[in-house]
């Protein structure tokens, strides 16, 4: 299931959704006034979207203060964060020959989390989840 399709499942009347997508840019910096921008959609849904330069790291409670003085004021307090995992499991039959397999999970388990690289509150957080065999 998607998260945006999981986000649904949990929408209620009166709660807004902001789906927050980051990207980064060739530049080293991004001032905060250019950072972010506000689209409203339907039925409280709302997507930001928040640019970094490659020498900066993704805050996602300095994203959200930022969206208060665009008009979109947020309760970081009370906000509840979804973010997608994923999983690697070994394949019967795999693609890779056995140690490039190997190498690869030992990597990819050893991956910052996603909740200390965009410094989400962690008791706010709903991780949503898939497996994916290698």
């Amino acid at each position: 299931m998607k998260i945006s399709q999981s986000l649904r499942e949990f929408y209620c009347s009166g709660l807004e959704i902001i789906y927050l997508r980051n990207y980064n840019a060739d530049i080293p910096t991004i001032p905060d006034y250019e950072r972010i921008d506000i689209d409203q959609m339907d039925q409280g849904f709302y997507r930001v979207t928040a640019r970094y330069g490659f020498m900066e790291t993704p805050n996602v409670p300095q994203i959200l203060s930022l969206c208060k003085l665009k008009g979109l004021d947020i309760d970081q307090h009370s906000a509840s964060f979804f973010i997608g995992r994923e999983t690697l499991i070994p394949s019967n039959k795999p693609d890779l020959n056995p140690l490039q397999e190997k190498i690869f999970l030992i990597m990819f388990r050893n991956a910052s989390s996603p909740i200390q690289f965009f410094k989400v509150p962690p008791e706010r957080v709903v991780e949503l989840g898939v497996q994916f065999e290698i």
